[in-house]
């Protein structure tokens, strides 16, 4: 037998996870605000050298390495490079975001949405089971 008191729990469960499910979750301007430095900026991910062929290699091998990078794969005859960032340090938008998430205690309410979340899912295989 179902008591009353259960369904309006797991309905007000129900309708709060909803909610925030629909309106909580949004991201805000402030999150991604630091990017707008990069807006107007170029992507290239190819560029072109003028030079002998070996010169340009070595320096763009170089210049790789001196910025952090780890040559990861590299082909002499196409003049194809292929690097990972090798770094200890954070990135500056790496410690951006980890800036915003301690200030705003994001962990704290996280746990909250989980709690809610196994509370719905508890209560809706109750309701199903009765």
């Amino acid at each position: 037998m179902r008591s009353r008191t259960f369904q309006i729990l797991v309905y007000c469960v129900t309708v709060c996870f909803t909610l925030h499910s629909l309106f909580g979750c949004s991201s805000s301007k402030a999150t991604s605000a630091y990017l707008d430095n990069y807006k107007d900026e170029p992507y290239v991910d190819t560029a072109g050298f003028v030079g002998h062929k070996d010169d340009i290699y070595k320096a763009a091998i170089g210049a790789l390495q001196s910025k952090g990078y780890l040559i990861t794969a590299s082909d002499t005859a196409t003049g194809r490079i292929t690097a990972e960032l090798n770094r200890i340090s954070i990135l500056p938008e790496d410690r951006k975001d980890t800036e915003e998430k301690a200030k705003s205690g994001a962990e704290g309410s996280n746990v909250i949405v989980a709690i809610l979340g196994i509370i719905l899912v508890v209560g809706i295989i109750a309701i199903s089971i009765y």
